[in-house]
């Protein structure tokens, strides 16, 4: 029994010797990797062996092709539904009013609508009344006759119009002069008629500059003769300037700036091309490119803020 002990004994330490000369052996085959830190090399550098390679950061882009198209620049503008034909009423003679039949918005008929009458008579004296009719075919603009006020032969009494043809006056800075000429087009829109725009072209310019406000005076005449607009309404105005010469357009925000130059990204399979570009003409949130791409090309829309000349991406919808 005791020497059955001992060779077992002896069994087990000759086992464990040969376990500890071939532990260095069975450790360096087994060897597992470690994962250095994001931009922290392993010992040796990038590529010498046992380190991994460095995983490439792939980025999600949205992307639209790139085409040409024309800017219109425009001017914002306000104006007012002004008549073309809008005369003053004045009477012949000085006096008193003493009558005063019609309304602002009646229509009147050229000599035969009475407008007021006037009494000449002065103390110890009597005159017959002078009538006073309308100068023209339309309807009463505005009326600032009273029945027993003095007026003279001076004094307007009013206005009549002709409603069929209005126009839109609006007032041009004169720093905008040079780009503005009749037969520019604009869109006219009210807040009466939100979403409907009116079709205009600018009839008339003109010839003075205001001392005061520093702008000229223009008016536009409305392509299609408009439904439901009134007289003395108020209108903004869209003028748009001459078209350009066809360009690359492209999304404002697609445009970078770094170090002071302009940028985009063009996707070339999976990685993208930075682009330096000269903007040209920016209207709202387009933008011309005049170098640097061309028509056809795939421009990052989206996701463009963190890419780099080269950068892995992966085109997202």
């Amino acid at each position: 029994m005791k020497r059955r002990t001992k060779t077992v004994l002896t069994a087990v330490l000759i086992l464990a010797v040969a376990a500890l000369l071939a532990g260095p052996q069975l450790l360096k085959g087994t060897a597992v990797p470690v994962q250095a830190a994001p931009g922290v090399a392993g010992p040796g550098g990038p590529g010498a062996p046992g380190v991994p390679p460095a995983v490439a950061t792939v980025y999600s882009v949205k992307t639209q092709a790139l085409a040409t198209g024309v800017l219109r620049d425009y001017l914002q503008l306000n104006g007012d539904v002004i008549t073309e034909t809008n005369v003053d009423l004045f009477p012949d003679t000085g006096g008193k009013v003493t009558m005063v039949p019609v309304q602002v918005g009646d229509s009147v008929v050229k000599g035969t609508t009475l407008i007021a009458t006037i009494d000449p008579s002065k103390p110890g004296t009597s005159y017959a009344l002078s009538p006073v009719y309308s100068p023209l075919t339309g309807t009463v603009t505005t009326l600032t006759a009273q029945v027993g006020a003095t007026v003279t032969s001076t004094t307007s009494l009013g206005t009549v119009g002709v409603l069929s043809d209005l126009l839109v006056e609006s007032k041009v800075p004169e720093t905008q002069l040079a780009s503005v000429r009749t037969g520019l087009k604009a869109d006219v829109t009210f807040e009466t008629y939100p979403g409907k725009v009116f079709p205009a072209v600018v009839d008339r310019v003109l010839p003075v500059v205001d001392t005061v406000s520093r702008t000229k005076t223009i008016r536009l005449r409305f392509l299609n003769k408009p439904a439901g607009i009134d007289l003395g309404m108020f209108a903004k105005v869209k003028l748009y300037f001459e078209g350009r010469p066809p360009q690359i357009l492209a999304p404002l925000e697609t445009v970078v700036t770094r170090l002071g130059k302009q940028y985009v990204f063009v996707v070339n399979g999976d990685t993208v091309s930075r682009r330096e570009v000269v903007a040209g003409l920016t209207v709202d949130s387009t933008v011309e490119l005049l170098s640097g791409v061309k028509a056809g090309e795939a421009l990052v829309v989206k996701g463009q803020e963190l890419l780099d000349d080269g950068a892995k991406v992966k085109v997202v919808q």
